[in-house]
């Protein structure tokens, strides 16, 4: 006998001793090899849980009893992190015009008909070096004409805020001599915002640039967490096709296609919504604060840099920015004229509504979808959460949350037999569990 022959020979030797003991399982425990998998799969699923429930409620315990070194940890791994988040955002800013450039040059290069590696490298690394220059000019430019003169700005304002204060009192007590009543309610609301303005100038604002400047350590680290953030983001967009790939590929390495597939739909649609939001909001407020400072200096305001860098900040904020903007500008206004304050006041509904008409659907689009409420929501939870840069990745955030819902949401409904239109379910009044027919009202 051969040794193929063997080998069949025992191949079906092997082939019956299986079956047998399936048939024997079967028989003994009434159960299939397949039933017994589906039971383990359960219990599996069922230990997952348990586990997953026993370590959400270690880190609640954690929260409510041990905050305090929550906070450090965080402190610690945020300290960490800094080159790397500074690095994510360079890299997110310059992104825009890094592909601009790299499809003009790349075109030039199509047009010559010549599709040498070395040049598209070459396209590519100009692109790179160009978008390197607009980002330092851009910060050049704001540390010497934007950030000194509003640091001045608020210096004088500081040293004139009590003569303004006692010349706007006067203005008050002359406008009201037939009314003392509303003269002294006046007087009241006018020493509540002339403590408002000085508190918030000299021991807020203008302590943190001071502090900043004394501080010579931390804005040492701040310096170099800046400068590794720099080569972070020019690395990264340097090597960014080659990333995708190798995150693709681990990821299906490790997932199924199906479940891996909806995870790099679900960072592409994230990707999107901050990308497109967040660069398209610091360009919207960019041009506000332009078109705000020139208004402000054709008007006569003096502190105008200082009200146009507000208004275009808080800008950045949706829903509540404007408001936000518009307290301490009227305030800064009210200490050089209180017709001034009005016309400040007017100045930003109307800049308002044409940021909110014109320019900010030209330059946004619908970047998200998302209707008011869930701004608001965002702007509340995420702002309550993170503070100030929560209220402005609070929005796309949100969006890739409601999208992550929807989406998982249509499955569960596709899998039942159910519609996944909101349109469909407005007049249902139950679904009979049995039969799983919708009824209507």
């Amino acid at each position: 006998m051969t040794n193929e022959g063997a080998f069949a020979m025992d191949d079906e030797i092997l082939k019956t001793t299986e079956q047998n003991v399936d048939e024997h399982v079967t028989n003994a425990a009434g159960e299939t090899p397949e039933v017994r998998r589906r039971i383990i799969r359960n219990y599996l699923r069922k230990i997952v849980f348990c586990l997953i429930t026993f370590a959400l409620c270690v880190l609640n315990f954690l929260f409510i009893y041990r905050s305090t070194a929550i906070e450090d940890l965080g402190t610690t791994v945020a300290d960490i992190l800094q080159p790397i988040i500074f690095g994510i955002i360079i890299a997110y800013i310059m992104n825009p015009f890094f592909i601009y450039f790299r499809e003009k040059f790349t075109n030039m290069i199509d047009r010559a008909h010549t599709q040498a590696p070395k040049k598209l490298r070459a396209a590519k690394y100009l692109a790179l070096t160009l978008s390197v220059i607009i980002i330092l000019a851009i910060i050049v430019f704001l540390s010497i004409a934007i950030i000194p003169k509003t640091i001045s700005n608020i210096q004088g304002l500081i040293s004139t805020i009590p003569d303004k204060y006692d010349q706007l009192l006067a203005w008050v007590d002359e406008i009201t001599v037939s009314n003392p009543t509303v003269g002294d309610y006046a007087s009241k609301i006018l020493e509540k915002g002339y403590d408002y303005a000085e508190n918030f100038l000299s021991d807020e604002l203008l302590n943190t640039i001071q502090s900043l400047a004394g501080k010579i350590y931390e804005l040492i680290v701040l310096i170099i967490n800046l400068i590794i953030g720099f080569v972070i983001a020019i690395n990264t967009l340097s090597i960014k096709e080659t990333l995708v790939g190798q995150s693709k590929k681990l990821l299906y390495s490790f997932v199924k296609p199906e479940p891996a597939n909806i995870i790099i739909d679900i960072i592409r649609k994230g990707n999107e919504f901050f990308k497109s939001f967040l660069i398209g909001k610091i360009l919207d407020s960019a041009i506000i604060a332009l078109i705000s400072y020139v208004v402000l200096v054709i008007m006569g305001l003096d502190n105008a840099m200082l009200v146009a860098v507000i208004i275009g900040v808080t800008n950045i904020i949706p829903f509540f920015g404007p408001i936000i903007g518009a307290i301490p500008s009227c305030i800064i206004a009210l200490t050089e004229d209180p017709w001034m304050a009005l016309w400040v006041l007017i100045y930003i509904i109307i800049i308002q509504q044409v940021d909110g008409n014109i320019i900010g659907p030209k330059i946004l689009g619908s970047t998200t979808g998302l209707h008011p409420l869930w701004v608001l929501l965002a702007i509340i939870i995420f702002g309550g959460l993170w503070g100030f840069p929560g209220m402005i990745i609070g929005v796309p955030l949100m969006a890739l949350i409601q999208y992550i819902v929807k989406r998982l949401g249509n499955h569960l409904l596709d899998k039942k037999g159910y519609p996944a239109s909101s349109q469909e379910y407005r007049n249902v009044d139950y679904i009979d569990p049995a039969s799983g027919e919708m009824k209507m009202k």
